[in-house]
């Protein structure tokens, strides 16, 4: 497993759950299940399958990147 914080700034390191939220709710209406964890939710968990192939890697993350930038506009 693997976590990424989501933080509004960078030096205050304060929780950003709602960019997280807006990013999960982006991944899954393309397909991608994503989950929140950490005390505030604002930790995206990747739980990556050990047999996943690279393409369906590839396309995993592209998603996710996709509703990332999505989310920040």
């Amino acid at each position: 497993m693997i976590g990424v914080e989501m933080v509004k700034d960078r030096e205050s390191k304060e929780p950003d759950p709602g960019f997280l939220g807006s990013v999960i709710r982006g991944a899954m209406q393309h397909g991608v299940i994503a989950v929140s964890c950490g005390l505030y939710h604002n930790v995206l968990r990747h739980l990556v399958p050990l047999v996943i192939s690279d393409e369906e890697l590839d396309e995993g993350l592209d998603v996710l990147s996709e509703a990332a930038v999505a989310a920040a506009s």
